[in-house]
C-alpha cells in the first residue's frame, strides 16, 4: 500500500510473453467470425 499503484506492478518483468503461431491465431480468428457460439447466443463475448 506505501507503494501506492506502483504497487501493483511486477517488480521483474520474467520473460516476455509468448505469442501463438500465426496458423493458430488465423484458425482461432476464422472460427470465431464464421461459426456461432454453442449455447445459441448470437455473438462471441470474448
Amino acid at each position: 500500500m506505501a507503494e501506492r499503484l506502483a504497487g501493483l506492478y511486477a517488480r521483474h518483468p520474467g520473460r516476455s510473453p509468448v505469442h501463438p503461431p500465426e496458423k493458430l491465431e488465423a484458425r482461432v480468428l476464422k472460427l470465431t467470425l464464421t461459426r456461432r457460439p454453442s449455447d445459441g447466443s448470437t455473438h462471441w463475448s470474448s
